[in-house]
């Protein structure tokens, strides 16, 4: 049985990304494919089974998904961590990261007494 191929174009379509997402995912490693052709102007070609994969490998951006300040801030008082809220939320840990350290009231700090 062969496995259908599909080009890096087909590829994106299938999976709802852009064609530039499926090329940084080659170039991190996420990805991968066989080229055929020349090394400067080849085709590259994918299986299902690689889409696949690459798709479960790279998680979403935080920026594309709207995040509850209020409901995150209760899970980390509650004792969990960045990265268990970045995974129930489909985000990385740095959009966790960036959004509590925008919206946490900032902290006053004590300037140090210079007595000689």
């Amino acid at each position: 049985m062969t496995d259908t191929l599909y080009t890096l174009e087909q590829a994106a379509e299938l999976l709802g990304v852009h064609v530039q997402t499926l090329k940084k995912r080659q170039q991190r490693g996420t990805l991968k494919g066989t080229r055929y052709g020349s090394p400067n102007r080849g085709m590259w070609l994918f299986t299902r089974e690689q889409l696949d994969a690459s798709n479960v490998a790279t998680p979403p951006r935080g920026r594309e998904k709207k995040l509850d300040y209020d409901q995150i801030m209760l899970l980390i008082d509650q004792g969990h961590t960045k990265t268990e809220i970045a995974v129930k939320f489909g985000v990385t840990q740095s959009a966790v990261s960036k959004l509590v350290a925008r919206r946490a009231p900032k902290l006053k700090r004590r300037k140090p007494s210079h007595k000689s």
